[in-house]
């Protein structure tokens, strides 16, 4: 496979950043978060920060103030007052960072909340890169002190590789190893890649503690993180942040189109796309318990027919399988001609449910033996690879994509391209049919996790959603997708 490297377009801003040394250790310190901590040109840890999570997972960007600064030759002191205020959230964290010249960094977080509030999650966290971690083995200390050693995974792992963490030492590079000490709570790690992360991270507290969690007024917490490098690094050392990543140049894909959620109809901007570009299919989602889905079905009909493209059908059932299909079929036949794939889906359910898929596949095979018949997510690929189709018939599987499930700046969706060859290979392990990958989006589009029922549509639009950075974020996604059959573009 050929691979290039690409520049990204920024008519969007970078944060300010500043660089820092501590011993053998180099990094970069952005919005109160330190980033890409290498030896040499090694990446020891992508990121190093703390987060404060709603009950729906919002993740609450903080105002930063009383912010110190102060860095030598290779020594480094960082402190600051995070303030999270969202929804009626307020809580307040002292943040005190030092890099020390013995090639050490901590960071320590005590917070206070200033109102009650239901989180998921409160607390400290290490991202890991997957250049130099994956297939390596890690030793892990339980808070016991029973000591296990388990490795990074290669594909996306569906559960956490590490569990009941105090310390975790690994080998970023052959003559070097890693150390963290964790103090506070008790730590976990997950596999990002399961939300198109390029990285795992980890965290407290463990999924096996029930969430969410209420917090009182007054509640404080204390954690502290300690990381520590010993051995040879190579002296490469990269003067600043690159924003040019390594990608596949081929692909084959099958390009599909997709609106806004809630849109009405298309922009301009937007028949433009379609009319220059080799689209192929348009996706329409059917929520087959409102009455007016017939009509909807009609009028996207008509609009691929005059542009000579096919419908990617996602069908959202609620109660009733055998009733709605009765009325599907019915209304499909006429206008099946139009129809290149439909995805099964269920209201109540984070991926298709065994008896709707066993059904519907027989049902709609049988009438239309063209049309391709899916299982899969309106979600994240966790939800696929947590929930793999195994014996259930289907001719493709299918799930949507969007870099900011944790952290919404430039860096981080750059980086979340890596992720995607990852996800691919994994879905090749477990079925050997066609990928869909649908929609891809720069911003949210839904919140899979929302407690209510109304907060899972997002309503409020991302504005880099039309950026020229946005539309070279998306021709780079096609290619690190390029072994999926086919993959809608939200605009």
């Amino acid at each position: 496979m050929i691979e290039e490297s690409f520049d990204i377009a920024l008519d969007v801003h970078l944060l300010p950043y500043k660089l820092l040394k501590a011993g053998n250790m180099t990094c970069i310190y952005e919005a109160g978060n330190l980033r890409y901590i290498k030896c040499g040109s090694t990446e020891i840890v992508r990121m190093i920060y703390g987060a404060v999570r709603n009950e729906n997972w919002d993740t609450i960007v903080p105002e930063i103030t009383n912010e110190i600064v102060d860095a030598g030759d290779d020594v480094f002191y960082i402190s600051y007052i995070a303030l999270y205020n969202f929804n009626g959230i307020q809580y307040s964290a002292n943040f005190v960072i030092e890099g020390k010249a013995d090639s050490s960094i901590s960071i320590t977080m005590h917070g206070l909340a200033l109102s009650d509030f239901k989180k998921n999650r409160i607390g400290l966290c290490v991202l890991h890169p997957l250049k130099e971690t994956k297939g390596k083995p890690a030793t892990i200390v339980e808070p016991s002190g029973d000591v296990y050693t388990a490795a990074f995974p290669e594909l996306v792992s569906p559960d956490q590789p590490f569990k009941e963490i105090q310390q975790m030492q690994w080998k970023p590079a052959e003559s070097m190893t890693a150390k963290l000490y964790f103090s506070g709570d008790i730590f976990e790690t997950e596999d990002q890649r399961n939300w198109s992360d390029s990285s795992f991270k980890t965290y407290s507290t463990p999924q096996r503690i029930p969430f969410p969690v209420l917090v009182k007024k007054g509640d404080t917490m204390q954690q502290k993180i300690v990381l520590t490098v010993s051995g040879n690094s190579n002296p490469e050392v990269e003067k600043r942040p690159s924003t040019k990543i390594a990608v596949p140049t081929n692909t084959t894909s099958k390009i599909g189109y997709s609106m806004q959620l809630e849109q009405i109809a298309l922009t301009g901007k937007q028949v433009k796309f379609f009319n220059e570009n080799n689209v192929h299919h348009y996706r329409t989602e059917l929520y087959l318990d409102r009455a007016n889905w017939p009509q909807q079905l009609e009028k996207d009909v008509a609009f691929v027919a005059e542009l000579g493209a096919k419908l990617e059908l996602v069908l959202f059932f609620a109660d009733k399988y055998d009733e709605t299909f009765q009325l599907l079929l019915q209304e499909i036949k006429p206008v099946v001609q139009y129809i290149d794939s439909v995805l099964l889906l269920d209201k109540k359910y984070a991926v298709t449910p065994a008896a709707l898929m066993e059904k519907g596949y027989g049902l709609m095979k049988d009438a239309f033996p063209s049309v391709k018949i899916g299982y899969g997510t309106d979600a994240y690929f966790a939800a696929l690879n947590r929930n793999r189709p195994g014996s259930l018939p289907h001719d493709l599987v299918s799930f949507s994509l969007m870099p900011q499930a944790h952290a919404s700046d430039i860096r981080t969706i750059i980086e979340n391209l890596e992720s995607m060859p990852d996800i691919m290979q994994t879905i090749q392990s477990f079925t050997n049919k066609a990928i869909h990958v649908s929609p891809v989006s720069i911003g949210k589009r839904i919140n899979p996790d929302a407690v209510l029922e109304t907060d899972y549509v997002i309503t409020e639009r991302d504005v880099r959603e039309d950026s020229v950075f946005a539309n070279d974020w998306k021709r780079l996604s096609l290619m690190g997708l390029h072994a999926a059959a086919s993959v809608t573009i939200m605009q």
